[in-house]
Formats: structure tokens, C-alpha cells, sequence
């Protein structure tokens, strides 16, 4: 049960309604992270341009699940692990991949280990200890421009993995097949 009210369309602050309708039709409903702000249009907002400056960036759609991914195992955030596992289901990712990713375990392309480990890196220690992992990463052919787009995202992710955590925010229907807690992070796999 969330500790807010969670709107929709109708509900939300009327400068957000054609915003709402917007997301429902993109991708076929407001996820509760969304819904959650619509009392808030100026954070409702800031999320989507935070996220909407992230898929413009260098990062194709299946490495931008993995640093939604990786961020999110770290941070513990089952709502967001659930969600992001059925995105990267939607975008054809391997079933492997994506539970190595819940699991917490190396992916076995190397270039998306090397995202995978740097984006749960800075996560963890907010830019601290990630010399290896920087280095891994640009070693993976990652630009130094990707650099700043794993930055971005995992601000966004951040901001997310807080609100859902703090604010209990409960799985939306479309992500309950992919339910996650962190004590499954070693045993869990995609089902779906």
C-alpha cells in the first residue's frame, strides 16, 4: 500500500492531464512512479525530462535497462527491478541477461558487463572508488560522452529508487509478473 495517493489522468493537477493521457497512450499506462506526482506537476516534470534526456543520449534502449537495472538491484528498489525487467523483456533483451542483471551476477557480453558493473559502481559510491570500473568501461569502447549519459541515468534512477522506496510505492499491474526483493537476488529468474 503506497503512502500516497497515486493519481491518474482525471485525478492529477490539471496542467498534467494532456501529459498523463500522453503516457497512457506511449506506454498503455501511467506507471505509479508517474502517477505518484501528479500533485507535484514541477518533480513530475523534472522525472521526465530527467528520463527523456537519458533516451536521447548515446545508450542504445537495451543499455539503458541495464544501468536502470543495475542501479536499481543496488539500491534494493523491487518496484523498479520489477519494472525495468518487463521493459528489457519488451525490448527482446536475453532472459539470461536480464536475470544475471536481478541477480546481481556478470553479464556474459563483456561490453554490458562493463556498463553493468560501472553504472551499480557509481550508484554505490556516487562517483567514489570507480577508477577500475571507469576505466573498464571506456576499455569496452564506451566513449567518454557515454560516460555522462551513465551519469544521467543513474541520477534519474536514483531519484526513482527513492520515491518508490520510501513512498511504498506498489507494483503496477503490468510489472507484477516480474516481481523482485533483494533477498531473492541471488535465486530469482524471469519468468516471463
Amino acid at each position: 500500500m503506497s503512502r500516497h495517493t497515486i493519481y491518474n489522468a482525471e485525478t492529477a493537477d490539471e496542467v498534467l492531464h494532456d501529459t498523463f493521457l500522453a503516457v497512457e497512450e506511449m506506454v498503455g499506462f501511467v506507471p505509479n512512479v508517474l502517477g505518484i506526482l501528479g500533485d507535484v506537476p514541477n518533480v513530475f516534470n523534472a522525472l521526465v525530462a530527467l528520463n527523456t534526456q537519458f533516451a536521447e543520449g548515446q545508450l542504445s534502449p537495451i543499455e539503458r535497462e541495464i544501468v536502470q537495472l543495475a542501479v536499481s538491484v543496488q539500491n534494493g528498489c523491487g518496484y523498479c527491478v520489477a519494472g525495468h525487467s518487463a521493459f528489457a523483456t519488451e525490448l527482446e533483451m536475453p532472459k539470461e541477461e536480464i536475470a544475471a542483471l536481478r541477480s546481481d551476477r556478470s553479464m556474459s557480453d563483456p561490453r554490458h558487463e562493463a556498463l553493468r558493473k560501472f553504472s551499480r559502481t557509481l550508484a554505490a559510491g556516487k562517483g567514489l572508488g570507480a577508477d577500475a570500473e571507469y576505466e573498464a568501461f571506456l576499455s569496452a569502447g564506451y566513449s567518454t560522452a557515454q560516460v555522462r549519459d551513465v551519469i544521467l541515468g543513474v541520477s534519474a534512477k536514483m531519484f526513482t529508487n527513492t520515491l518508490a522506496i520510501l513512498l511504498e510505492l506498489p507494483a503496477d499491474d503490468a510489472f507484477k509478473p516480474f516481481a523482485w526483493s533483494p533477498d531473492e537476488a541471488n535465486t530469482v529468474a524471469v519468468s516471463a
